[in-house]
């Protein structure tokens, strides 16, 4: 692994080689930064240079040590993240991680623990996790990992220090779709562009067929379809994906029948994971549809194509036009994220489209 495997975050590992070779590494990363660019990956390869058994600034990728850390079984090691159920890191699960923490390395020379989605943490698992990062043991490093910093404990954050790390350029996430996903040249060109430096999203696009569902919205929308009709068709297909997931997902299936006798029948974990998936589902199509209204929104300002995410946004349903429908696009890209927020109070999907796009439709007729 070692980090020149890693991309596009030269200035993340420039500070983290800098305070190796001064001899003045924190005890507390916070790795902030959108999914998928390359903050797991780094924080692996930290602690392999830590545990490198060749000590040089760079992990040889060929000792016992590097091995056993890329293939998750280093005894001084660990990660942790939100379990399926819950979505949350537990009390219990952090109580087991940080029983750990005042032991002597097993193998190596240093200890490192890792917590994925650490903005995820139960309120008591953070405090326990506060305590221990109060007073932490030598030899010890932990990386948190999370999208951004304001989503952390305050009292955590400030005892951290924060590495950020952009999304991945476009013409790398096409790279890696063609090495390591298969996808054809003009397909992962495609869908890097669109995929906001996120090497999983781009896969999730493909995969999924948002991006074609969301463009037909916007041009049904467009050519005068009823808003909530429209509201009515997203969330048929919001439904759709759900079953889709159920069949994949051992033990889910039923979680989201309407009977009761087959519903009941369905752990209380694989319903938390049908709805998680439902969630993240809306809130993709939500996103897509403010990313499709930044881009018409530059459009319109700025009259050039060489900004835009999506290049073929004016076949879609949302047009730039002229330069004086800078407002209303503007005011659109409002209503989205007020739709946003509206799902993540766990307001109805139906009546968060069917009002967003009567909002659209309404502000398309102002002057």
């Amino acid at each position: 692994m070692g980090f020149d495997s890693i991309r596009d975050q030269d200035d993340a590992i420039g500070m983290i080689r800098r305070a190796l070779n001064e001899g003045r590494l924190p005890h507390a990363y916070l790795f902030i930064g959108p999914s998928s660019v390359g903050r797991q990956k780094c924080a692996l390869a930290l602690a392999q240079v830590l545990n490198c058994e060749k000590g040089r600034d760079d992990a040889c990728g060929s000792c016992r040590s590097c091995r056993w850390i890329d293939r998750g079984e280093h005894p001084d090691v660990k990660l942790l993240g939100p379990s399926q159920a819950s979505r949350q890191i537990s009390t219990q699960a952090m109580g087991r991680l940080l029983a750990t923490v005042y032991e002597k390395p097993y193998a190596g020379r240093w200890k490192v623990y890792i917590l994925l989605e650490a903005d995820r943490m139960h309120p008591n698992a953070a405090n326990r996790f506060l305590k221990t990062l109060e007073e932490p043991p030598p030899a010890t490093l932990f990386i948190l990992v999370a999208p951004h910093s304001g989503s952390v404990l305050p009292t955590i954050r400030s005892r951290c220090q924060p590495l950020r790390f952009r999304p991945l350029k476009s013409e790398t996430v096409e790279a890696i779709l063609k090495d390591q996903y298969d996808f054809e040249p003009e397909e992962a060109s495609r869908f890097a562009q669109r995929a906001a430096g996120q090497v999983q999203r781009a896969v999730q696009l493909r995969d999924s067929g948002t991006l074609e569902f969301v463009a037909d919205t916007l041009r049904a929308l467009r050519e005068g379809e009823d808003p909530f009709t429209l509201g009515e068709t997203v969330v048929r297909r919001l439904e759709s994906r759900q079953k889709e997931f159920e069949r994949q997902d051992p033990g889910s299936k039923g979680a989201s029948h309407s009977s009761p006798d087959i519903a009941d029948g369905v752990s209380e974990e694989a319903k938390a994971r049908v709805q998680a998936f439902y969630r993240e589902e809306t809130v993709e199509h939500l996103r897509m549809l403010l990313e499709w209204y930044r881009d018409a929104y530059m459009l319109a300002s700025l009259e050039s194509q060489s900004v835009l995410r999506y290049p073929d946004l004016q076949d879609s349903g949302v047009q730039g036009g002229t330069p004086g429908h800078s407002r209303r696009l503007l005011s659109g890209l409002r209503r989205i994220e007020d739709a946003l927020v509206q799902i993540d109070r766990n307001l109805p999907p139906k009546r968060v489209f069917s009002n967003l796009f009567l909002q659209l439709r309404q502000l398309s007729f102002q002057s």
